[in-house]
């Protein structure tokens, strides 16, 4: 790891957390005008990060089956999408899930049951989508997974205790049999990071289950390393810049059995 990039990043992260904050303020009583702020806020750190010829834009994605996605507040463009991108407002005409890496729906809190729902479904209407390639070289790398979008589910507060949201989402998964291929990757929610493992959409040691950590100020970093190691629309030529200087940042997880039973027993319903 990089300790001065970690620190840039905790800066970061720290006015990104400052600027939502000041969005609820400016926009209070009109939650479309928050909603907007926020999106910004987004759009401008992803800029940042994943600059041009990546591109960011909101809205929603369709596939070459004709499905087509929930709107999707944050979507990054890989290079290789055609240019539908309106200049003046950011929004693109058309929006192909061959031609995006990742898909990011931010909310303001995931602390209702009702909410948490929306958003899972909002994150499940992407991975419904199935995209014709991807960036992996060797077929013994491919499998289902590898063509489905990464997905990330943002808030800026939760439960204070993280294991609430994790086990209501896994009622609602088990409720309506959603099998892991249809599931969130990464949630990130107040202070903590949460991977739904899967080899072929985002893995640690090829691990299939749940994990958690408390991220706090390094949440940023972590989620740059998290995307690193997530399957893009085209093949890349070297390793990912993130997984370079973040490498081990993310080694504190924590899981538990009786979740993993849970996603066994919905895969096998």
């Amino acid at each position: 790891m990089n300790d001065e990039f970690i620190k840039l990043l905790e800066l970061e992260y720290e006015e990104l957390k400052l600027g939502l904050s000041k969005a609820s303020i400016e926009g209070k009583g009109t939650p479309q005008e928050i909603s907007d702020r926020r999106e910004e806020l987004f759009h401008s750190l992803f800029e940042k990060y994943f600059p041009f010829p990546y591109r960011i834009t909101k809205g929603n994605i369709i596939d070459s089956y004709n499905k087509r996605s929930a709107s999707i507040d944050c979507i990054i463009l890989d290079p290789s999408h055609p240019y539908t991108i309106d200049s003046k407002n950011k929004k693109a005409s058309v929006i192909f899930a061959d031609g995006v890496d990742y898909a990011i729906e931010i909310k303001g809190n995931l602390n209702d049951k009702e909410e948490i729902e929306r958003a899972l479904k909002q994150i499940r209407s992407v991975k419904e989508l199935t995209r014709v390639r991807n960036g992996l070289i060797w077929n013994k790398d491919k499998n289902e997974y590898t063509y489905k979008i990464p997905t990330i589910l943002f808030a800026e507060n939760t439960y204070s205790d993280i294991e609430k949201l994790i086990e209501i989402i896994l009622d609602y998964y088990k409720e309506n049999k959603i099998k892991r291929i249809h599931q969130f990757d990464v949630i990130i929610a107040g202070e903590y990071t949460i991977v739904n493992s899967c080899k072929g959409q985002i893995s640690f040691n090829d691990s299939r289950g749940i994990l958690f950590e408390k991220t706090g100020k390094r949440t940023l970093a972590v989620l740059l390393f998290l995307m690193a190691n997530m399957p893009l629309v085209q093949p890349t030529m070297n390793e990912n810049i993130y997984n370079i200087y973040l490498d081990k940042i993310f080694t504190n997880a924590l899981y538990r059995d009786d979740w993993n039973k849970i996603l066994e027993e919905i895969e096998i319903s």
